[in-house]
């Protein structure tokens, strides 16, 4: 995860609303973020902005059911119906939910590769969660150990050479 996006997830923590209205950054209310925090945001603001743009869109994409289907050849095509996705399954297509073209931003290129090999060969729907090294006082996965299981997936399975 960007520090830029652990310092969205710092702010809205707080309880905060915060929303891109360009060229102003949204801060609702103001008053329970610290000094420090408006400091790191300020510092941060075009990043900020431009992920919560990206945040926006694909939320609007999501509420009009819209998906992207991508072939090897690098084609792409909107898809909205079940049957324009099926179609495009049918033809080859890996089908990315506006979710997954989000979180696609804050990946690697050798882990949007293992994303799309997954996709590819097994279809279906991809579940997105925010790792941290503690929710509610329980120690989870942290960032590099899901990538290191992710990738150990991959290599037993076939999809990333050693």
């Amino acid at each position: 995860m960007t520090d830029v996006l652990e310092l969205i997830n710092k702010v809205r923590g707080a309880g905060v609303i915060l929303r891109a209205e360009p060229p102003d950054l949204i801060i609702r209310p103001a008053d329970r973020v610290s000094r420090d925090l408006k400091a790191r945001l300020r510092e941060n603001k075009a990043e900020v902005l431009r992920r919560l743009e990206l945040e926006a869109s694909m939320k609007r994409l999501e509420a009009a059911g819209i998906n992207i289907a991508i072939w090897e050849t690098g084609e792409m095509r909107i898809v909205i119906t079940q049957n324009e996705t099926l179609t495009a399954i049918a033809e080859g297509g890996t089908i990315y939910s506006p979710e997954d073209m989000y979180a696609c931003v804050t990946l690697t290129e050798r882990e949007r590769r293992m994303l799309h090999e997954f996709k590819r060969r097994f279809g279906g729907t991809t579940e997105w969660k925010q790792w941290s090294s503690r929710i509610h006082g329980t120690r989870i996965f942290d960032q590099h150990s899901a990538n290191s299981w992710a990738e150990a997936i991959c290599k037993k399975k076939g999809i990333l050479k050693s």
